[in-house]
């Protein structure tokens, strides 16, 4: 509040944007051409995504390489739940279409709370292990290895034979499956009268609405959970197992039956145009926008408070930071969340904005390009991280095609990067050698 109140003038900016959704999406009044409306609206998700790892890798000062693992979570948790338990064109008794946000909120629910059974199931285990270092200092590492194998072991077994009790770990997750089709069936009518109570016009994007929290919930708890024990860990080996998580995170995905494995999974428009006259209804962009502009703005303003000055004295000096009383692991695992939990929320926007989802979508590459945003703008330069994104997302999906064109060589946007490569050289090498040189230059002037 002290945010909004200081700062009154900046709500006209969001408001004056919530009412252009008509001018990028609707083709009656568009001052555009749609695919430049897209690249707009993607330059939207890419500062929301680029904005929550400069928390990470600029802010506190951590080098992650995982970013893209949060933003597939909250993409395929947001568009498997308007798909599958709202389902936009799904038809009530009447025959009229409806949106179903009670059986969004249910989804989620039921996930969390099966989250929260495989957590404490897993907390058992976390605590029996720590507890064999009474047995002596490598018992620890040798309970985790036979825990792997048995693992291992009982699901091969499982596999190749019929369910047997003494298989723990494949009767577990049997029993968790059941659990999850039993708390969903014995919800779904509760949800469905639940949704009947509010009007047609809010049914939507309260759907979306709800799926933006789930997505930010499931990635923020993802963070957590990858935070935890990996944010001991410095430098590059920080990175690497950033980015082991998120090719685990794309292998799940790519054998998951019900995400579609690697056919993809169809996600319903938000801004599903009317069959008879063409025009949305409901416009993604504003709340890409209004995400688009509460995002750095809220980095920006963490930063600069109390408790991103002690994030920012991590950055510049654990062992210093930890002589004066700070928990270094607390506020590494805080920032790591928050960016986390805001990666979902532009995963979750993307899912709907462009229908289709493929695990390559969110494979290290992608990851590779928001570190270039980030390292562009300058570690901890939340404002020029608007600039960078817009620029890469406009050098990737336009301006090298049209460069391409213009010399006769179309496929020069499949060397987008190498540009990438060129611009991480000449970007830091123009921080810290050129731009000194022309600031002393103009002084003497």
């Amino acid at each position: 509040m002290r945010v909004l109140r200081s700062n009154w003038f900046l709500i006209l900016l969001p408001l004056a944007l919530w009412f252009s959704g008509p001018f990028n999406e609707n083709p009656n009044h568009a001052i555009y051409d749609s695919y430049y409306a897209h690249i707009l609206l993607l330059i939207g998700v890419n500062v929301i995504l680029a904005t929550s790892l400069q928390l990470i890798n600029g802010i506190s000062g951590q080098f992650s390489l995982g970013h893209a693992g949060f933003m597939a979570i909250g993409a395929y948790a947001a568009g498997f739940a308007t798909k599958t338990y709202s389902a936009f064109p799904t038809r009530d008794d009447s025959g009229d279409p409806f949106a179903n946000p009670g059986g969004v909120g249910l989804f989620f629910v039921v996930l969390c709370g099966v989250l929260a059974v495989m957590g404490i199931f897993l907390a058992g285990i976390f605590c029996v292990v720590r507890r064999g270092r009474a047995l002596g200092r490598q018992a620890p590492a040798i309970i985790v290895l036979i825990l792997v194998l048995w693992f291992v072991a009982d699901l091969c077994i499982a596999h190749k034979i019929a369910a047997r009790w003494w298989l723990v770990w494949d009767q577990s997750i049997t029993g968790i499956q059941k659990l999850y089709g039993f708390l969903i069936a014995g919800g779904t009518p509760a949800a469905v009268g639940f949704s009947h109570h509010f009007p047609a016009a809010w049914a939507k994007p309260l759907c979306l609405a709800i799926a933006l929290l789930g997505a930010a919930l499931l990635a923020g708890v993802a963070g957590l959970m990858v935070g935890l024990p990996t944010l001991r860990l410095r430098g590059d080996y920080l990175a690497i197992a950033t980015l082991g998580f998120g090719e685990i995170i794309r292998v799940v995905i790519t054998n998951c039956d019900a995400l579609c494995k690697a056919t993809g999974l169809q996600v319903p428009p938000y801004s599903d145009p009317d069959p008879d006259t063409g025009v949305p209804s409901h416009y993604l962009s504003r709340w890409i926008v209004a995400f688009a502009f509460l995002t750095p703005l809220l980095v920006w303003r963490l930063a600069r408070s109390p408790r991103g000055a002690v994030i920012r004295a991590v950055r510049e000096d654990v062992v210093a930071a930890a002589a004066v009383g700070i928990n270094t692991t607390r506020q590494k695992v805080t920032a790591f969340t928050l960016g986390a939990a805001f990666a979902g929320i532009g995963g979750a926007l993307y899912a709907h904005l462009d229908g289709y989802l493929t695990p390559d979508s969110f494979g290290f590459m992608r990851s590779v390009e928001l570190v270039v945003m980030v390292t562009i703008a300058g570690l901890g330069n939340v404002w020029w991280t608007i600039l960078a994104a817009a620029a890469l997302t406009y050098l990737k999906e336009d301006f090298l095609g049209i460069i391409g064109q213009h010399f006769g060589y179309p496929k020069l946007a499949d060397w987008r990067m190498v540009f990438y490569s060129l611009l991480l050289i000449l970007v830091p090498v123009s921080q810290a050698v050129l731009w000194p040189r022309l600031r002393r230059r103009l002084r003497r002037a």
